[in-house]
């Protein structure tokens, strides 16, 4: 078998971990800066919507101050109905005869009615 001599000497060496060094620093300098960029990216989008939360609570408020505002009648349903009596209608007479007209009539036929049952 053939046995191969390499010498390294310590310049070499230097170049080699130099060289190396220096493509992975690049590498993982440029992933920060991709991460830095995305992060930039959703900060901004965060106080997009932060701002768009803010814009619909104040549009919010403004229509609950409007309804606040108007004044809507509310007619509860239980109220007790008042009723009317003569002293309150100008103290004009009640006009009676047409009710007693209408009772002789309903007296006159229940009349009639039982007569002709017997």
């Amino acid at each position: 078998m053939a046995s191969y001599e390499i010498t390294l000497t310590p310049l070499i060496a230097l170049g080699i971990v130099l060289f190396f060094g220096g493509i992975g620093f690049f590498l993982k300098k440029r992933q920060i800066a991709k991460d830095r960029k995305l992060f930039n990216q959703y900060d901004k989008e965060m106080v997009l919507n932060h701002a768009d939360i803010l814009e619909l609570q104040k549009d919010y408020i403004i229509l609950e101050m409007k309804m606040r505002e108007l004044s809507i009648p509310v007619i509860p349903i239980s109220t007790p109905v008042k009723e009317v009596t003569v002293q309150e209608t100008d103290n004009t007479p009640v006009d009676t005869s047409a009710r007693k007209k209408l009772l002789n009539i309903e007296k006159l036929s229940k009349e009639n009615t039982l007569r002709s049952s017997f």
